[in-house]
C-alpha cells in the first residue's frame, strides 16, 4: 500500500506541474483520489496482479460480518402487527459501501460486493440469506426484499448509499451496520445510520462499525468527512463567527487535500484541520470586536434615553407642582378665549384645543 501512495503522489506532482485545463484521457486529481480510495479497501481494485491480502480491510468486514451472523443467529423476532414470533430465528446485518460493486468487476477487474458474498458463503452464510440492494429495481420487488428481512429470509444486505441510504424498512432484525468505505458527505453518514437507528428496531442493543486502512486515506477521509460536520453543525446552529464558506474550487486547497489524501499522512490532515481552527479563531475575534461595536452603540444610545427621559420627569413635576384642583365646585376651564362655566360646556372648547395642538406639532405624513 504505502508502495502504491508513492505512485499517487508522483501521479499529483505530474497534475500540479501540468499547465491549463486537462484534454481528454489525461489523469486528474479526482481520478487519483478515487483510486486511493478503492485501494483502502483492497489493492486488487488498482493492482489486479495482487493477491487476497489477509486481514486487509475488506477481510476484516467479512470476518466481523460473519462473527455477528453466528452470534445472533438464535435470536427471535415478533411480527409487529400480529405480535406473534417469526417462525425464522436470526438477526440482520447491512453492509453499505459506494465502491466495488458488481460493476467493479467489469471496471476494475474486482468486486468487493462479490468478494463479501463468496467469501461468507465459504464460511458457511446460505447464498438465500445474501442480497444485493441494486439488484431490486422496481417498488414491488423493493418491498419483497424488505419483508424477506424482516421475516429472517435474508440476513446480509449489501447496497451503496444511494441505493440504500433512503426509503428502506427494514430495521426490524438490524443489530450491525458496516460501513466499508468513507463516504463524501456527513448527510450520508446520518442517511445510513438511520436504517437500523430506527423506530420498529427490536433489538435492545445496535452495533455500527466503520473500517479503515491504517495509513491510507481512510484515516483522512474520517478526518475530513469530520470537519465537514462540524462546519455544517456550527452554521446551522447560529454559530455568529461564521461569515464566510471556503471557495471548495480553490485549486490550492483542492491540491493540499489531494496530497493528504494520497500519503495517508493524518498530520497533513491534522495541519490542515487546525489551519481551519485558527481561521475560526479569527472569526471569533472579529465577531467579539463586532459584539463590543455594538455593546458600546447600544450604551450611547440608552444614555441618551436616560438624559431625555430624567429630563422629561423635571417638566412632569413641575406640572404636578403647577396643577390646580378642579373637583367638585372648584372645576374651571380657560380654553384659549373662552372660559366654560361648568363641565358640560367645557368637552367642544377641550378637544377643539387638543386637536390644535395636534396639527401644530404634526411633522409630516406617510401614506402606505
Amino acid at each position: 500500500l504505502k508502495a502504491y501512495q508513492k505512485i499517487l503522489a508522483k501521479r499529483i506532482d505530474i497534475i500540479k506541474q501540468r499547465k491549463g485545463k486537462p484534454e481528454k484521457g489525461q489523469d486528474i486529481l479526482l481520478s487519483v483520489i478515487t483510486d486511493g480510495r478503492h485501494a483502502a479497501i483492497d489493492l486488487r481494485f488498482v493492482l489486479p496482479e495482487c493477491g487476497n491480502e489477509e486481514g486487509n480491510k475488506l477481510n476484516n468486514l467479512v470476518s466481523n460480518v460473519h462473527r455477528v451472523w453466528l452470534e445472533t443467529r438464535d435470536r427471535t423476532y415478533r411480527n409487529p402487527l400480529t405480535g406473534e414470533a417469526y417462525s425464522i430465528p436470526g438477526a440482520a446485518q447491512m453492509v453499505f459501501s459506494d465502491l466495488g460493486t458488481e460493476n467493479a468487476a467489469t471496471t476494475r477487474g474486482f468486486s468487493a460486493y462479490e468478494w463479501i458474498r463468496s467469501e461468507l458463503i465459504r464460511l458457511g452464510v446460505p447464498a438465500s440469506e445474501i442480497a444485493f440492494m441494486q439488484h431490486y429495481k422496481k417498488s414491488a420487488a423493493k418491498q419483497g426484499l424488505f419483508n424477506d428481512v424482516n421475516n429472517g429470509r435474508v440476513r446480509i444486505l449489501l447496497g451503496s448509499t444511494q441505493t440504500m441510504g433512503t426509503g428502506v424498512n427494514a430495521q426490524q432484525r438490524l443489530a450491525a451496520l458496516h460501513h466499508l468505505d468513507v463516504p463524501w458527505l456527513p448527510s450520508d453518514i446520518e442517511q445510513r445510520e438511520g436504517r437500523i437507528e430506527r423506530q420498529g428496531n427490536q433489538n435492545e442493543e445496535i452495533h455500527i462499525y466503520a473500517y479503515a486502512t491504517l495509513g491510507s486515506m481512510d484515516a483522512t477521509n474520517w478526518q475530513l468527512l469530520e470537519r465537514k460536520a462540524r462546519f455544517i453543525e456550527a452554521a446551522l446552529g447560529g454559530d455568529r463567527s461564521i461569515r464566510r464558506l471556503e471557495d471548495v474550487a480553490d485549486t490550492a486547497s483542492q491540491f493540499a487535500t489531494a496530497e493528504a489524501l494520497a500519503s495517508g499522512d493524518q498530520r497533513l490532515m491534522q495541519k490542515a484541520g487546525l489551519e481551519a481552527e485558527l481561521t475560526r479563531m479569527e472569526r471569533l475575534r472579529a465577531a467579539h470586536f463586532d459584539d463590543q461595536h455594538a455593546i458600546r452603540r447600544r450604551i450611547t444610545t440608552a444614555r441618551g434615553i436616560i438624559t431625555r427621559a430624567t429630563t422629561r420627569i423635571g417638566q412632569i413635576e413641575q406640572d404636578i407642582a403647577a396643577r390646580v384642583s378642579t373637583r367638585g365646585e372648584a372645576f374651571r376651564l380657560t380654553a384659549g378665549e373662552r372660559v366654560p362655566e361648568d363641565r358640560k360646556t367645557a368637552g367642544g372648547p377641550l378637544l377643539s384645543r387638543i386637536r390644535l395642538t395636534e396639527r401644530a406639532q404634526q411633522v409630516g405624513q406617510w401614506t402606505l
